[in-house]
């Protein structure tokens, strides 16, 4: 969180913390990466744990009562760094937005927008025809969610060999099977209630 600042209100120099050393009052938001700002490694492979008792910990630091009686732009600060900690947290929690992040470190950006590969598109075609044709959707439940369980395992490895190429097709078929799982629940409920 290096900047090469200076407080807005005291103008003394900033450290790597939110808060001035000098004066502590809470600094404008700057750029930063979800990753650093919950100073977690830059790794799909995220402890989820750490992540939400750093989620709640921030949430403390940020939280709007603590600026009642601050200046507007402290309050305004406070307001923003709420903002981007909530984007931050549901953004790392979720695997396929995770993996984004990570790409868009390595310059990938857009990943979502690609088209997918024929063979991927084969598969999507297939997974769908079941979903229309069957009524017992329990077993391609499990089913995706093993490919899901195995793509989640495969984008560790990517990410830890910085094959990003691969992490790319690997995040865009996740999204594919994320989405997926959801439509199947849909259908499953739907039957249950006809």
């Amino acid at each position: 969180m290096q900047t090469n600042e200076i407080c807005w209100s005291c103008k003394g120099p900033l450290n790597e913390g939110f808060f001035c050393p000098t004066c502590g009052t809470l600094r404008r938001p700057f750029a930063l990466s979800p990753f650093k700002f919950f100073a977690l490694p830059f790794a799909f492979n995220l402890n989820l744990n750490t992540l939400e008792e750093r989620y709640l910990d921030l949430q403390k630091q940020f939280h709007p009562d603590k600026f009642v009686t601050k200046t507007s732009q402290e309050q305004m600060n406070a307001l923003s760094w709420g903002g981007f900690l909530n984007d931050s947290y549901n953004k790392l929690k979720k695997p396929v937005e995770r993996a984004c992040l990570l790409l868009a470190e390595q310059g990938i950006h857009d990943v979502l927008e690609e088209k997918p590969t024929p063979d991927m598109m084969m598969k999507q075609f297939e997974l769908r025809e079941q979903l229309e044709e069957s009524e017992q959707l329990d077993d391609l439940l499990i089913e995706v969610q093993d490919d899901i369980a195995n793509l989640e395992s495969g984008l560790v490895e990517s990410f830890d060999s910085s094959n990003f190429e691969k992490a790319k097709k690997q995040t865009l078929e996740l999204q594919f099977l994320s989405k997926f799982t959801r439509d199947i629940k849909r259908k499953m409920r739907q039957l249950k209630t006809n």
